[in-house]
């Protein structure tokens, strides 16, 4: 059964190149994750990518993946790991 993918897929070796600001994973288990992206970080050609030496990693729940009415909150989870200083108190 062949599927069409909607979404663009490319190398490990396009993303060094690309040098991404962050890298964002999506996942119902996110200790999983960390600890997959530990163990990529420490590969040669992870560890050349800027994002994973700042550890500019941020990981959402997978409902950002699927449309329904949790991917609002996955957008808002990811916005606060992007942009902290923007969901800040203010007194």
């Amino acid at each position: 059964m062949e599927s069409k993918q909607d979404w663009p897929q490319f190398s490990l070796e396009e993303a060094v190149r690309l040098q991404p600001e962050y890298l964002v994973f999506a996942s119902s288990h996110s200790e999983t994750v960390k600890n997959d992206v530990e163990a990529l970080a420490a590969k040669p050609a992870w560890s050349a990518m800027d994002a994973v030496k700042k550890r500019k990693i941020a990981i959402v729940s997978d409902a950002i993946n699927r449309p329904g009415p949790r991917i609002v909150d996955a957008v808002e989870e990811l916005a606060r790991q992007l942009h902290p200083e923007l969901f800040t108190e203010k007194n």
